[in-house]
């Protein structure tokens, strides 16, 4: 199951409030979820106020697989949490080099002349 961890709107209209919350990627904004684990308020203007996180259950839910939007990944980094670096795989070695030489132009030229063409 892929995870997201991701904001959640509540509160009246003209009145937002935020709730983080992990849930399954399939689910709707505001549908059911995982586990909420934390809050965001807007209005508030001190972010330190506004915004309250816990970063242990969000550090698990990383550990096992869910992948925070952008936004929670930027409050995050904002309370001092370190995300984990991305490793980028290792390309694999090229065919070409892997390849014997062939003698020059006669191999592409063989490829090109498979059979009658439209011209």
């Amino acid at each position: 199951m892929a995870v997201k961890i991701r904001l959640a709107r509540h509160g009246r209209t003209g009145r937002p409030s935020f709730r983080i919350v992990v849930l399954n990627h399939h689910k709707r904004r505001d549908g059911a979820y995982l586990e909420c684990i934390g809050r965001y308020d807007p209005l508030v203007k001190d972010f330190q106020k506004s915004v309250a996180l816990d970063l242990d259950r969000l550090r698990y839910w990383q550990s096992v697989g869910a992948q925070a939007s952008a936004t929670v990944k930027s409050f995050a980094r904002r309370l001092g949490f370190r995300l984990p670096a991305k490793t980028k795989a290792p390309k694999p070695a090229r065919k070409a080099a892997a390849r014997p030489a062939t003698k020059s132009g006669a191999g592409s030229a063989a490829r090109r002349k498979k059979g009658p063409g439209p011209g």
